[in-house]
């Protein structure tokens, strides 16, 4: 009964994790896709093309830098996890 306290621990909390980091995400990604949206409406009542290049840079820098994060948050506490588990 130990053991298995032992190994489902770290599941457990691996998937709470996984929950609130993805929650996360979609807060942070929030943004780019409302600059997104915003970049469609500009683009179709032709709207300067540098502002336009610009809000779309932004768009996806907010986009690739979350999601790196939270890949390498899924990483990081997947090797917790393991570690948690085998010590």
């Amino acid at each position: 009964m130990l053991h298995n306290k032992k190994i489902l621990a770290p599941i457990v909390h691996f998937a709470a994790h996984v929950t609130v980091g993805s929650l996360l995400f979609l807060v942070i990604a929030a943004p780019a896709v409302g600059l997104s949206l915003l970049v469609h409406t500009l683009e179709a009542v032709n709207l300067d093309s540098f502002t336009v290049l610009v809000l779309k840079f932004l768009e996806r820098a907010i986009l690739v830098a979350d999601a790196m994060l939270f890949i390498t948050y899924l990483v990081v506490t997947a090797i917790k996890s393991v570690k948690e588990m085998w010590p």
